[in-house]
């Protein structure tokens, strides 16, 4: 799969939030990367520093490692990996908590069927950011 097809569907993920989860999704940057350095086999990362804008981290190597068989599987599970990590989000501004009791790990060694899984959209404070 190419990058641009990658970030296609993690745009798709983005734009099939519902309007009522998309309207609280308030300065966001999802960022589509190869891989984290430090954990290589992560899928996501949700982080938030003080006074920077919220980050979604989406690992591009290690989803298409474990699910690059099947372009079907490959998408639904790039979909529910932003939407994991947005419920991260969610949480934190709900409990108003920094990355430092929020910050969360997934990758191949998380099981599938523990993942979060939902209904998928898009608000004007997500940016879906090339890195």
């Amino acid at each position: 799969m190419t990058v641009a097809t990658f970030e296609q569907h993690v745009q798709a993920a983005l734009d099939s939030l519902p309007p009522a989860i998309a309207a609280k999704l308030v300065n966001v940057a999802v960022v589509v990367e190869d891989t984290n350095r430090e954990e290589p086999d992560l899928y996501g990362l949700f982080s938030e520093e003080p006074y920077m804008p919220a980050r979604v981290s989406i690992y591009r190597r290690p989803l298409e490692e474990d699910f690059g068989d099947d372009p079907d599987e490959l998408e639904r599970e790039i979909r529910v990996t932003v939407l994991h990590e947005l419920a991260h989000y969610s949480a934190s501004t709900r409990t108003g908590s920094t990355s430092s009791d929020t910050r969360e790990r997934h990758g191949a060694d998380v099981a599938r069927g523990r993942r979060a899984r939902g209904r998928s959209g898009r608000r004007r404070g997500v940016l879906l950011v090339a890195a």
